[in-house]
C-alpha cells in the first residue's frame, strides 16, 4: 500500500503475499522466513517485511513529478493472490477460471521484470552498448534515438517503461 505522509516506505519486489505462503507463523509480529546468505553462507530467519525489498523501489521522478507503481503492483497482486488461494485450496490449476489464469500470467510476467536482476540487465546492456559504440569511434550520446542510463531514477523509468510496453508479449 502506498504511502501517502512523504516518509520512505519498502516496497517489496517479491510479494509479500507470496512470502507469507512460505513463512513461519509468529505468535506475535509478522511472519518470518528463513534466508540463505549467499556470501557469508550463513541461514537467519527474518520477517517477511524485512526482505526482497528495497526503500521506495517503485517510486520515481517524471516530469510532471514523483509518481510511483506500487498500487498498480498492490491491485495485480490482490487479484493474483486470489487465483493462487484457488489452487491451494483445490490442489489443481484445473478449477481456475479463465479469468484467474490471466491473472496468473500478468502477474507472472510481471514477477521476472520487476527485481533487482531485472534492473542490472537493463544496465549492463546499456553498458555493453556504450562500449560498443565507444569501440566505434562514437560518443554514444550522439546516437540518434539512444539515451544512456544516467542514474537511478532513470534506470526506475527505463525498467517500468520497458514493463508497461512488454508485459502483454510476455504474459503470452
Amino acid at each position: 500500500m502506498a504511502r501517502n505522509d512523504d516518509k520512505a516506505e519498502i516496497q517489496h519486489y517479491v510479494p509479500k503475499m507470496l512470502l507469507k505462503r512460505f513463512a513461519i507463523p509468529r505468535e506475535r509480529g509478522e511472519p518470518q522466513v528463513y534466508v540463505f546468505d549467499k556470501l557469508e553462507s550463513r541461514t537467519f530467519p527474518t520477517s517477511i517485511g524485512n526482505i526482497a525489498a528495497e526503500r521506495e523501489y517503485y517510486n520515481f521522478e517524471y516530469p510532471h513529478g514523483k509518481i510511483s507503481i506500487e498500487s498498480s503492483l498492490s491491485k495485480l497482486e490482490e487479484r493474483a493472490d486470489r487465483a493462487f488461494g484457488n489452487i491451494l485450496e483445490h490442489e489443481s490449476l484445473c478449477d481456475l477460471s479463465e479469468e484467474d489464469r490471466n491473472w496468473l500470467r500478468i502477474f507472472i510476467a510481471t514477477q521476472q521484470l520487476r527485481t533487482p536482476h531485472f534492473r542490472q540487465l537493463l544496465q549492463d546492456v546499456d553498458a555493453g552498448i556504450r562500449r560498443k559504440v565507444e569501440r566505434m569511434g562514437h560518443d554514444p550520446e550522439e546516437v540518434e534515438g539512444w539515451k544512456s542510463i544516467g542514474d537511478e531514477n532513470e534506470l526506475k523509468l527505463q525498467a517500468n517503461a520497458f514493463l508497461s510496453q512488454s508485459i502483454e508479449e510476455f504474459a503470452a
